[in-house]
């Protein structure tokens, strides 16, 4: 599951605003087109995460959604992008201008009071994108949202007795659930079937100096009821978000990195990073899982 950022926008070095990172079920929208005096307009939204339930009914999650973009809006009011769910809101330089939420995901993305230059952070263990800055004096592109691996499966009586080790452990409704919020192994001495299977990579970092938001790290969900674990040791790697950069810091945002399940054959089963957001005025989004959102030129 991936969606393309949106695309920036700039009039006369006044009116500049970033594209909405990709979501996991939905693309980032554009920032807003021609016309002036654009009062009030708002950059790009990150596009929406994925919800399923794998985490119980009590908790449904909503992963990978993409970073919102950052704006700047001259003398009249400019907004930045909202995140969508799990993604960082953005940040915006204008004093009369509105910094925007991050998305109401499962752990959301974070937001900052109005008006703030910074992008607000991917929800961790989402792979949310984080959100792209405002204007570039000490201000800094929201770091992407880590990932998370989740596994879950019918027990074969009513016992709390998990058949296989790993992870951070629970029981719901007769299912064992085993959720990789960091690298670890999972290890099951016996074959298991019907193992229902979640993985969500790193989301990537907004953009600097009214950047793009940062695209979702992708999402991949087991086909129906899941597959049979012969017994085995399987690796989890739980991707990392990406770092977002300080405008007079590194020419370009740390990237995030994959989310994987190895095991012997050898075999792997990949989610794909999120891409970083384009920062003005030449560093070009990046794609992934989801892409990054365009900054106002590039």
């Amino acid at each position: 599951q991936g969606f393309p950022g949106g695309t920036g926008y700039h009039l006369s070095n006044v009116y500049v605003y970033g594209g909405g990172g990709g979501g996991a079920s939905a693309a980032g929208t554009n920032a807003p087109g021609s016309g002036a005096p654009l009062t009030g307009n708002t950059a790009g939204n990150g596009g929406d995460g994925y919800t399923v339930s794998i985490l119980g009914p009590t908790l449904p999650a909503a992963f990978a959604g993409g970073g919102g973009g950052g704006a700047q809006g001259g003398p009249n009011d400019a907004t930045g992008g909202n995140g969508g769910l799990g993604g960082g809101g953005a940040g915006v330089s204008q004093p009369a201008g509105t910094a925007r939420t991050g998305g109401a995901g499962y752990n959301a993305g974070e937001n900052y009071p109005n008006p703030e230059n910074l992008g607000g952070k991917g929800g961790y263990s989402t792979g949310g994108g984080g959100g792209g800055s405002g204007t570039p004096t000490g201000t800094f592109g929201g770091h992407g949202g880590s990932g998370i691996v989740v596994a879950r499966y019918k027990l074969a009586a009513m016992t709390t007795d998990a058949k296989a080790t790993g992870g951070n452990i629970s029981f719901y409704d007769d299912k064992t659930i085993h959720v990789f919020t960091t690298s670890g192994t999972f290890v099951n001495p016996a074959p298991i079937s019907n193992v229902e299977v979640v993985m969500v990579a790193g989301g990537g970092a907004g953009g600097n100096n009214i950047g793009g938001g940062g695209g979702a790290g992708a999402v991949l969900e087991s086909p129906g009821t899941g597959f049979t674990f012969p017994n085995n040791t399987y690796t989890i790697t739980v991707g990392a978000g990406g770092a977002g950069i300080e405008h007079k810091g590194p020419t370009t945002p740390g990237f995030a990195s994959n989310t994987t399940i190895s095991y012997p054959g050898p075999y792997t089963w990949t989610a794909q990073r999120g891409g970083h957001g384009a920062s003005y005025p030449n560093i070009a989004s990046q794609s992934g899982g989801s892409g990054g959102g365009g900054a106002s030129d590039v």
